[in-house]
């Protein structure tokens, strides 16, 4: 389990982060205020994506390779394997 900084409009790459092996099905908390943008690619965040909100969760697909977050403010989420 690995709380993760989101710095203001930087997209980060959640697996490598919390050093969580890629393609490891994940659960993601937003454990701030600011809207968390989550994607499976890097690119995701600004078109292909789900917003957690405030104090939200959310679990990806087992296989997925990549889980990018990010926020127009900053921000920060747990990430922890599923």
């Amino acid at each position: 389990m690995a709380n993760v900084t989101i710095p203001a409009s930087t997209a980060v790459d959640l697996y490598a982060a919390s050093s969580i092996s890629p393609g490891t099905q994940i659960t993601v908390t937003n454990i701030t205020t600011a809207d968390i943008r989550l994607s499976d690619s890097e690119s995701g965040v600004d078109n292909d994506y789900i917003v957690l909100n405030a104090y939200e969760q959310a679990i990806n697909t087992a296989g997925d390779s990549d889980a990018y977050a990010f926020s127009v403010g900053g921000g920060a989420v747990n990430v922890k394997e599923s």
